[in-house]
């Protein structure tokens, strides 16, 4: 009682499913770089993978980069954020979004799943469970 639940989805249909799904979450039908989000105690998602720009704070990030610093950035003092992403950021040699995420929240850990586990649903990107803490 009392929580707040938001969810942010681009695709109109799976908007909509999660409206009829959620009724008394704000499902947001829209682009996760243009909604406004207040702080947050907890994110929990799966970051789209794709190698596109997602500007941010200034920065120039990756596609699924720029999710998870604008996800960190939405955490409230103590609030927790499990996000999928692809291996690539936590492995690309440039350090500069681990640096980002590092000065904005705690590295809790992460989870390397197994390189087939999203075989079924037609990627065989190696993924990442990665866990900050704000």
């Amino acid at each position: 009682p009392g929580r707040r639940y938001i969810g942010v989805e681009k695709d109109a249909i799976s908007g909509r499913i999660a409206r009829a799904l959620h009724p008394d979450a704000d499902i947001r039908i829209q682009d996760f770089q243009d909604t406004r989000l207040p702080q947050l105690d907890a994110v929990i998602g799966n970051v789209p993978f794709a190698d596109v720009p997602f500007p941010h704070n200034g920065q120039r990030f990756t596609l699924h980069d720029g999710f998870i610093a604008k996800a960190a950035d939405s955490l409230r003092p103590g609030g927790v954020l499990a996000l999928v992403t692809s291996h690539y950021t936590l492995d690309k040699l440039n350090a500069a979004t681990r640096e980002y995420l590092a000065d904005r929240a705690d590295f809790l850990g992460a989870i390397r799943l197994p390189s087939d586990a999203f075989k079924r649903e037609g990627t065989a990107v190696v993924t990442d469970i990665v866990f900050l803490r704000k």
